[in-house]
């Protein structure tokens, strides 16, 4: 969207009115060579009196920040001259018509603008910085905010100062590199924005194409509905239509497309066109780019980090990454918490700071009451086999089935009288290495016996701790390969209890994002498998405000 005037009102409008633009400027160039100094005097008197502004101007969100920009300034305007629109706002004005981070403007205050004068020129000036200090703020931190919008999100938010929007320009870059720059600057924000341009492309052509419901598609089958599958895997890159002989056949070629599409949405990889995929292939264009506006949302919620080396997992994607200066160096597989509120892996960030080879689990109450001692009811060997001893007070007990069934029926409120403890081994549900990090959640990424899991589709499985499909692999890159996995795993094999700090503490940020490019490029889409997508995108489709002036 851009900003135009029409009918004497400022406001959202389509791109080709940014000739408007110039041209209603015109009509104000008389009234602005003889009003400049007037608009600075008005300026002057709103800002530092209690001298009465137009009701639409005094209500706009960023009020409070005016000030301090327009005093730096002696109360010279920021966005006009002798001529009307300066070079400057007519920059900003094509910024916000050729926006590429999936922002929304058309929520955007407007201004009557009705008979020229240094009054209605302020009132304008005053709207232009207010869309000028949002835009800057959602940028640096966001369109929603996101305590409302996902509470499992428990980051700490950076202050965007309006005058260091201010000093910015004043420094003499240009409005367009002033608003990237405030932009987070990550490779995978970066390529997301290139997927957001692909989409809104496709969305403009009409978006997918639609596979009609039907048996599954396979290779060797013939029948028109495959052609219209060549159709839609084209659209989204994972087919080329070139060299076709003969459109209505399921070649080898096509089984390739199938393929990378499922890889991409996190489906089972058979080159067959189920339920599932068939599913999937119909997903509407409008749903996949309210996913990427809302991974770039949460993307623009995390604080910018000095950090060159860190782990990123991402919850909704069942993934791990290792990044250095920005590219990755490593990945897998991991296993979050599940699907339920009590279980969900939350949003965070925080430094791992050593690892332990062959943990013991204290096991958590929660777990202890829902899970384990209802199991020992039905399998009074349950906790022998596993390694799990009980004590209480500090003294082991043997539980018999009056104390399991008694502690089965205190409330929530009373206390908890036996600590559950699996020992280190085979058996122990953290495997033989786990990650610490400190939290207020109890999360910690280890090792599991469970390596089938991995395999699985969805692997929201866990209590909320991260299973590492490679364990090893990470340890040794964190500690920056003095041990080496094969040296780590040996040291584990030992069966001793073994503490190892790594040389610096290594951040971890868990994210959620449902849409994301990896490392070869690709658009990966996923479940929003805990919906914490859903009131974010209202959010961001309604143009919920995000001004500056509203959180600190």
């Amino acid at each position: 969207m851009n900003h135009c005037f029409v009918n004497g009102e400022f406001r959202a409008g389509p791109r080709r009115a940014l000739a408007v633009v110039v041209l209603c400027c015109g009509l104000l160039n008389p009234a602005a060579a003889d009003a400049e100094s007037g608009v600075g005097k008005v300026l002057r008197n709103w800002l530092q009196s209690d001298q009465a502004m137009p009701a639409d101007v005094a209500r706009l969100p960023t009020r409070s920040s005016w000030h301090s920009v327009y005093s730096s300034r002696g109360y010279t305007p920021l966005w006009f001259d002798s001529r009307g629109l300066n070079p400057r706002a007519r920059e900003f004005l094509t910024w916000l018509a050729n926006e590429r981070h999936g922002l929304e403007y058309a929520r955007t205050p407007y201004i009557p603008l009705g008979e020229v004068s240094s009054e209605r020129i302020a009132a304008v000036e005053l709207q232009l910085t207010h869309a000028l200090l949002v835009t800057a703020s959602e940028l640096y931190r966001g369109q929603t905010d996101p305590y409302r919008v996902d509470p499992s999100w428990h980051w700490q938010r950076d202050y965007l100062a309006p005058g260091r929007i201010i000093e910015l320009l004043a420094d003499g870059q240009s409005v367009a590199t002033v608003l990237d720059s405030l932009a987070p600057q990550a490779t995978g924000y970066r390529q997301l924005r290139r997927a957001l341009r692909d989409y809104r492309a496709a969305a403009r052509m009409g978006g997918f194409h639609y596979l009609p419901p039907g048996e599954s598609l396979k290779r060797g089958d013939r029948q028109p509905r495959i052609a219209t599958l060549r159709r839609r895997l084209a659209q989204s890159g994972d087919l080329s239509l070139a060299d076709v002989p003969d459109p209505g056949f399921f070649d080898g070629q096509l089984e390739r497309g199938v393929r990378l599409f499922q890889a991409r949405h996190g489906l089972r990889v058979d080159g067959r066109v189920g339920p599932d995929t068939r599913a999937a292939l119909n997903v509407p264009v409008e749903e996949r780019l309210a996913q990427i506006r809302a991974s770039l949302e949460r993307w623009r919620w995390m604080p910018r980090t000095e950090a060159q080396r860190f782990v990123m997992v991402n919850v909704a994607g069942f993934r791990l990454s290792l990044y250095d200066a920005d590219r990755e160096q490593l990945n897998m597989r991991v296993i979050v918490g599940r699907a339920e509120k009590e279980w969900e892996t939350p949003a965070f960030s925080s430094p791992i700071r050593y690892l332990v080879l062959n943990p013991g689990w204290v096991i958590p109450e929660a777990i202890a009451r829902d899970e384990l001692l209802p199991r020992l009811l039905s399998d009074p060997s349950y906790f022998a086999r596993q390694g799990i001893q009980v004590s209480r007070e500090g003294h082991p007990v043997e539980l018999t089935r009056d104390d399991v069934l008694a502690a089965l029926q205190l409330d929530r409120e009373e206390p908890f009288p036996y600590r559950l403890e699996q020992e280190p081994g085979s058996r122990n549900a953290l495997g033989q290495i786990k990650l610490v990090l400190p939290n207020r959640f109890a999360i910690y990424l280890h090792d599991t016996p469970d390596r089938h899991l991995f395999t699985r589709r969805d692997r929201a499985l866990s209590h909320g701790c991260i299973r590492l499909e490679k364990p090893f692999a990470l340890a040794a890159a964190l500690l920056d390969d003095t041990w080496g996995s094969g040296r780590l795993l040996e040291a584990a094999e030992s069966g001793a209890w073994k503490k190892i700090t790594l040389p610096e503490p290594v951040p971890v940020h868990f994210v959620y994002q449902t849409a994301w490019v990896d490392s070869e490029g690709r658009v990966q889409f996923r479940d929003d498998v805990y919906g914490r997508n859903r009131e974010l995108i209202a959010a961001l489709q309604g143009g919920l405000p995000g001004f500056i002036s509203n959180v600190n």
